[in-house]
Order: structure tokens, then C-alpha cells, then sequence
């Protein structure tokens, strides 16, 4: 049983923009742009609220993501954290090659798991 359901977009200062929807219960947040310190802040928030409390996890697609910077690396694992806290997963789809050294380097796949497609990650949940 599918039961997507679309939401809002949001844009965040021009660099950023953001859009989710639920599909079998996992929240799944699309971000483009630049994730980056300017709007770090603003997405951490658009994604908090995104989370619906029926949701039993998230899925970050990074498909068109160009740009994470260290702010925006913090930020997932303050999601990370918030959500292993309600017992819930966090995954991460479509992560381009350009950004997925640096996640590898920090080790980061031994947190969350990183899938090549939105439809693995949510298979997983």
C-alpha cells in the first residue's frame, strides 16, 4: 500500500531548496542546492517539522545536492541524533560521488546508511 502524499517546497536564501512528502510511513526530504552554513539552520528546522510523529524514519535525498559544507555534514548528524533518540532510522539516497569522499573519510556510512536510490532507501525501513 502506497500512501504518498506530497507537502510543500520551501527556498531558503536563493541557495537551497527543500521539499518532502511521506511514502509508507518514512518521510523522505529532497534538498537542492548548496547545503551550506548560511542555511543550515533554516533546513535543520523545514526538516524537524517535516517529521511527522507517524513517520518511523527519514530519507535525506542528496540527488541534487552540489555543495555540503561542514555545517551542512553537522547538521545530518543532529538529525541523526534526534532520530536514533525517538528510535527512529535516517537514510541517505543519491549521494554524488564529488560529495561522498568526504562522508567516507569521516566514516560516516558507519551511522547511516547510504543507498544509490530513493527506492533502496526506502526498502530498508
Amino acid at each position: 500500500m502506497n500512501n504518498e502524499k506530497k507537502n510543500k517546497n520551501t527556498d531558503l536564501r536563493n541557495a537551497m531548496k527543500l521539499a518532502h512528502y511521506v511514502d509508507k510511513d518514512v518521510c523522505i526530504v529532497s534538498i537542492e542546492g548548496e547545503l551550506m552554513q548560511d542555511g543550515v539552520e533554516s533546513a535543520k528546522e523545514y526538516v524537524m517539522s517535516a517529521i511527522d510523529q507517524s513517520c518511523k524514519g527519514l530519507i535525506l535525498d542528496l540527488k541534487h545536492v552540489v555543495y555540503i559544507d561542514t555545517a551542512g555534514i553537522a547538521m545530518i548528524l543532529v538529525l541523526f541524533r534526534h532520530l536514533k533518540e525517538e528510535g527512529k532510522k535516517i537514510a541517505i539516497c543519491h549521494l554524488r560521488q564529488n560529495l561522498s569522499d568526504p562522508f567516507g573519510v569521516i566514516r560516516f556510512n558507519n551511522l547511516i546508511s547510504i543507498y544509490d536510490t530513493r527506492e533502496e532507501a526506502l526498502a530498508s525501513f
